[in-house]
């Protein structure tokens, strides 16, 4: 077993599961791949390797529609120049 292997292992181990609620009218971009990242409030202190599910909301009658993405952060940023305290923008 190499180190890089274990390294992976690790990370699986370590690795949260954030849900975030996405608007039905925005939901396709995500599903199409065009939109790759997503500002949100800092609560879930989100890291690289997380994996986050996109799930379609129908704010009308507030619930979810059924449909979901799964993807994994590839990258968080925070702090950084013009973004809210509080947010951080994650891509995938």
């Amino acid at each position: 077993m190499t180190l890089s292997h274990l390294n992976e292992k690790w990370v699986h181990l370590m690795q949260k599961t954030i849900q975030i609620k996405i608007p039905a009218e925005v939901f396709w971009k995500y599903l199409a791949w065009e939109k790759r990242f997503e500002l949100i409030p800092d609560i879930n202190h989100i890291q690289r390797g997380d994996m986050i599910i996109l799930e379609k909301w129908n704010a009308e009658n507030n619930t979810y529609a059924g449909k979901r993405i799964r993807v994994i952060a590839k990258d968080v940023l925070r702090n950084c120049p013009g973004l809210l305290p509080g947010y951080c923008i994650i891509s995938w």
